[in-house]
């Protein structure tokens, strides 16, 4: 239903915007107003934590996107999605059914894809690209519609309260595999992030900030409310936490031979996001406050290197970091924000970073002494290819074209960095 609902949508969006936003908004309304009572809003510790980081992103995509309007001509389109994208994601998080999860979660993803193209002409190349990179996320959604009918038949019920409280089911291990891929690759973990660096070269800098900031949450999200419901043995769960950290260190080394700035930045992404999964595969109680603050952290440094990624794009035409040398001439400025940030990334104390790296560090010491080793390798490759985008940036000698930005932009960049640096000590 929802999937037809969905594509019919995209149809009359296609032809005509007025249409599709409109047959889409009475959809939704008239779905609410019959099944409001189905809904069980619930609220405990991670989901209050993401609505805490999704109310600081709703402002800061707000003054970003639509004050700096980066390729958003039609501003009143562009209300229209803003407000049902964070509505969705407002209900994937308060939710706990498992049904109204999955129909938030999917209509999350249909304007998530509409903030990713806004700006590319419909049909081209790049939009088509950009669409084959999406149908990774939408291909893995099916199995887990078909596992959810399966939960159910199981269960006998979808709502997360009562399976929380009705004690552990041993489930088989195919049923646990198609429910870990789903948030495997909204994640992405390493082996399923082939679609990420790809989306975010190809998309705005809007989308690829809510790809960031919003996107990525939603399969750690997921892995704590959904996968959690399974047990297994320790042996299969230390091979999670050696695929985690053996992808995080790969990814490193991708970061290292990286020369387009957007898909480090998309990389360093890919880092943090593997070593969830092998916090979240040692089944501690600590491993779910190590999650918590990794999402929020990289939920808060993501967003903004993608901002001045864009910055830097507007100014200079190219993303090539062979190119965007010697930026301390032209950007004096913003060479005290931009290492700020890699501050941040690369989890320097006193930073909200640093501390669930080395409570990560703890646990795994505590358990695996050969994983601390390649653990610990993993972040000192992190630590070096942030040092390395620095030097690409900032040192040596420009290549003298330079286009600018204007007063007001500046102004704008530091209050939304000084808003962010107040939330991130405080909070």
């Amino acid at each position: 239903m929802f999937y037809f609902v969905n594509v019919l949508g995209m149809v009359f969006l296609g032809f005509n915007l007025d249409v599709g936003l409109l047959f889409m908004f009475f959809f939704y309304l008239g779905f609410l107003f019959f099944y409001w009572g189905e809904l069980m809003v619930f609220t405990d510790f991670v989901s209050f934590g993401m609505e805490l980081l999704l109310l600081w992103l709703f402002f800061l995509f707000f003054f970003v996107l639509v004050m700096g309007s980066w390729g958003y001509g039609v501003l009143s389109y562009f209300f229209f999605f803003f407000f049902f994208f964070f509505f969705f994601v407002f209900f994937v998080y308060l939710v706990w059914s498992i049904y109204f999860f999955f129909i938030f979660f999917l209509s999350f993803l249909w304007f998530l894809f509409f903030f990713l193209c806004w700006d590319l002409d419909w049909g081209s190349s790049v939009w088509v690209r950009l669409c084959m990179c999406y149908f990774m996320l939408f291909f893995f959604s099916l199995p887990f519609l078909l596992g959810i009918f399966w939960f159910y038949d199981y269960m006998n019920t979808l709502n997360f309260f009562f399976v929380y409280y009705l004690g552990d089911f041993y489930f088989d291990l195919v049923s646990f595999v198609v429910f870990l891929l789903v948030f495997l690759v909204k994640l992405p973990c390493y082996i399923f992030h082939l679609w990420l660096p790809s989306a975010h070269v190809e998309a705005s800098v809007g989308g690829s900030m809510v790809l960031a900031g919003v996107m990525l949450k939603m399969g750690g999200y997921g892995l704590l409310r959904f996968v959690g419901f399974f047990i297994f043995g320790f042996s299969f769960f230390s091979y999670l936490v050696a695929f985690g950290i053996w992808g995080a260190v790969v990814v490193s080394f991708l970061c290292l031979r990286s020369c387009d700035l957007s898909v480090m930045v998309a990389y360093s992404s890919v880092f943090h996001m593997s070593l969830l999964v092998s916090v979240w595969a040692l089944g501690k109680f600590m491993s779910v406050v190590v999650i918590f603050f990794m999402m929020f952290s990289h939920g808060l440094i993501s967003p903004m290197m993608f901002y001045l990624v864009g910055l830097f794009y507007d100014c200079l035409s190219t993303r090539s970091v062979l190119v965007m040398r010697g930026l301390v001439f032209f950007f004096p400025v913003y060479l005290y924000f931009w290492v700020l940030i890699l501050m941040f990334n690369m989890g320097f104390p006193p930073f909200m970073s640093f501390f669930f790296e080395f409570m990560y560090l703890s646990l795994v010491f505590g358990s695996w002494v050969w994983y601390f080793v390649f653990l610990l390798a993993g972040l000192v490759f992190s630590g070096l290819y942030n040092i390395l985008m620095f030097s690409y940036l900032y040192l040596g000698s420009g290549f003298g074209y330079v286009v600018g930005i204007g007063g007001f932009v500046d102004y704008f960049l530091y209050v939304v960095f000084l808003f962010m640096y107040v939330f991130y000590f405080f909070f």
